[in-house]
């Protein structure tokens, strides 16, 4: 496991999956720790890539052949390689391997970074095309933060939205909600979740505020064209994703060119994409 440190903060990193494992905060940890007894989900913030969420039948095509690739792709399962680190941060590298391209037929290096500093840690995913062609992908954090109270007592808050877009999820695949959802002010319950995942898109707000009653407990910052809200039925904690790509549609015709919140890079090209967890001094 990987520490970085800043005051009287820390983090922990797990090189398979570069995988945030704890963020403890003026000793109070902020991550959800799993316990395999319990039953509940045993992941703590996986990071998704080359997929956000489930294709079609596990599949799709690229210039017509078609392959298989699991939910939220393999880069959550491999083993990074700690390529640069100080105390209060971290750089991780993921390359394709023949194992990769039998699955996803593109050349690539994943940088992912940590760094923590006073009230945040920030998160740089750096998808790097090594091709001589296109590469295609999406990309997205999964963090799941700790409850300590019932879940009726927290709520999220996005300051310059009243209402959005959204979709639930049916048997994995994203279906648009005509119910109204209020998010400026969102009251956190179970039944928000009898559909799985709340998907949010177009947010005007890049910030997500969580609360406990009044108290403020932290913030998730992104520009993202999708964001995911997950609650495990009866499980202690909720997770606020940043994604950059979703699930497939039921339409989705398999081509990954064509697939729904797919990324683009030129070749020899890179992108990077951010997200930050902060919270209150």
């Amino acid at each position: 496991m990987i520490k970085i440190t800043s005051s009287n903060n820390q983090a922990l990193i797990n090189p398979l999956g570069a995988e945030l494992k704890s963020l403890i905060v003026n000793n109070q940890e902020l991550i959800y720790q799993p316990v395999s007894e319990s039953g509940f989900w045993q992941r703590s913030s996986p990071v998704l890539f080359p997929i956000v969420g489930r294709l079609n039948n596990n599949k799709y095509t690229y210039k017509e052949q078609p392959y298989t690739l699991g939910q939220h792709g393999f880069a959550r399962d491999m083993p990074f390689k700690t390529v640069y680190q100080t105390e209060n941060e971290v750089q991780l590298l993921l390359k394709s391997t023949k194992a990769t391209l039998d699955i996803y037929p593109f050349e690539f290096e994943l940088n992912i970074s940590y760094t923590l500093i006073e009230k945040q840690l920030l998160v740089e995913y750096t998808v790097v095309n090594i091709n001589k062609k296109e590469i295609y992908y999406s990309i997205g954090a999964h963090p799941a933060f700790k409850l300590e109270q019932p879940l009726e007592n927290y709520a999220l808050q996005f300051k310059h939205d009243a209402g959005t877009e959204w979709y639930g999820l049916s048997n994995g695949v994203p279906t648009l909600q005509n119910s109204e959802l209020h998010i400026n002010h969102l009251q956190l319950n179970d039944n928000l979740f009898q559909k799985d995942t709340l998907i949010l898109k177009k947010l005007n707000s890049k910030t997500a505020d969580l609360f406990q009653n009044a108290k403020h407990i932290l913030s998730v910052t992104c520009n993202t064209p999708y964001f995911g809200i997950w609650k495990q039925a009866e499980a202690p904690f909720i997770c606020l994703e940043p994604w950059w790509g979703i699930a497939d549609f039921e339409n989705n015709s398999g081509p990954i060119e064509q697939k729904a919140g797919i990324l683009c890079i030129e070749p020899k090209g890179q992108n990077s994409h951010h997200w930050q967890i902060n919270w209150p001094q």
